[in-house]
């Protein structure tokens, strides 16, 4: 086993968040994205219809071809990272917003820091949506899955710790379900 992949497993072992709806643990995969396809053959089958927040980015200078292929996937790098884990309940969440920001501002007064959510499981973004809650933010359900390339390392929103309002005003845009509404997603 690398250490790459160690480390992987750990981060993956320290992040279960608890209990999700029905018993399914929720984790978080915070890891390069050069890891996915070793940690896929590894915990593939322990993440099956659990719920897990990919809270990863691709950065070409870190993942290398990888990064390139994942921005290039129809889904962006959360869909391509999602098709290694196909069984797995997956959420793009927390990607956007810097961990020092995170840790600054949450519970913070006024109007918190929102976090931009994207799924094709509805029942994952009502679990990660309280988790978002429960740590001091509130959630920005944006839509499905291959919606979160629209807040991606390149785009307007990314690492701008922006409140919930004004990234439910950047994701709006003519025909596309509106970050007001909470779309309806299949489970």
């Amino acid at each position: 086993m690398t250490s790459t992949l160690r480390t992987a497993l750990a981060l993956l072992a320290l992040c279960a968040l608890g209990a999700g709806t029905a018993g399914a643990a929720t984790s978080a995969i915070t890891i390069p994205l050069k890891a996915v396809p070793q940690l896929a053959k590894e915990v593939g089958a322990r993440l099956e219809g659990k719920v897990v927040l990919d809270t990863g980015n691709a950065y070409e200078q870190r993942d290398g071809e990888l990064a390139r292929e994942a921005t290039r996937f129809p889904g962006g790098s959360a869909g391509w990272a999602a098709s290694w884990f196909p069984k797995a309940r997956w959420v793009k969440a927390f990607n956007t917003v810097y961990f020092k920001t995170l840790q600054k501002e949450s519970h913070r007064a006024g109007e918190p820091v929102g976090i931009p959510l994207a799924s094709d499981d509805r029942g994952a973004l009502d679990v990660a949506s309280r988790l978002v809650r429960d740590a001091g933010f509130e959630p920005v359900v944006v839509g499905p899955l291959a919606r979160g390339r629209e807040f991606e390392p390149g785009t307007p929103v990314y690492n701008t710790g922006m409140s919930a309002s004004a990234l439910r005003r950047a994701f709006a845009k003519p025909g596309a379900p509106s970050a007001l509404e909470t779309p309806r997603l299949s489970s």
